[in-house]
């Protein structure tokens, strides 16, 4: 097995501290959340879906993917596809597409 390395990395100031905090909630260290994500990348061959830049094709992707769901949820909400208000529908969308930052 091959010795182990420090890996350097540099984060603002504030971002550390929002991180540790939660680190110590949770009960891990930075080394730990490091460690099991290079281990990830390592075993997977990739970088984490969280992790990279989406694309604007991919972003546009999960965008339908979400207003799928949305209507498929309103649909079966008791009422029919054509009979559902569509203001209502709307403003669901665009609640939920903001609040998850879609938009």
């Amino acid at each position: 097995m091959a010795g182990t390395v420090i890996v350097n990395a540099k984060v603002d100031s504030y971002l550390k501290e929002r991180v540790d905090a939660i680190l110590k909630r949770e009960n891990k260290s930075a080394s730990e959340v490091i460690k099991a994500t290079w281990e990830e990348i390592a075993r997977t061959g990739d970088i984490p879906r969280s992790l990279r830049e989406e694309t604007e094709a991919e972003k546009q992707k999960r965008r339908e993917e979400r207003l799928r769901v949305l209507e498929s949820a309103v649909c079966h909400s008791g009422a029919h596809h054509e009979d559902a208000n569509r203001d209502v529908r709307e403003i669901m969308t665009d609640i939920l597409l903001e609040r998850y930052g879609y938009v």
